[in-house]
């Protein structure tokens, strides 16, 4: 959802979300998602995983903290 939202925010240039998936070994799976938006703050990057961190007007930032919760089997 964060990568299509990004493709509606002003000075968004190009509407493509690209999704790739890559084996990492034999038991594990690479999945990489890259939108085309505007980008992030400067200090987005080290942020993105914090909870309530959000760049949307209308965001609550809980989005990836839970799937990476959920990733780690933290949830």
């Amino acid at each position: 959802m964060n990568a299509f939202d990004a493709l509606d925010a002003p000075g968004a240039t190009a509407r493509r979300v690209a999704i790739r998936t890559e084996a990492e070994g034999e038991s594990a799976v690479c999945l990489s998602v890259r939108d085309f938006g505007v980008g992030l703050p400067p200090e987005g990057p080290g942020k993105l995983f914090e909870p309530f961190f959000t760049t949307k007007l209308d965001g609550m930032g809980m989005g990836l903290v839970t799937v990476r919760r959920r990733l780690e089997g933290d949830w």
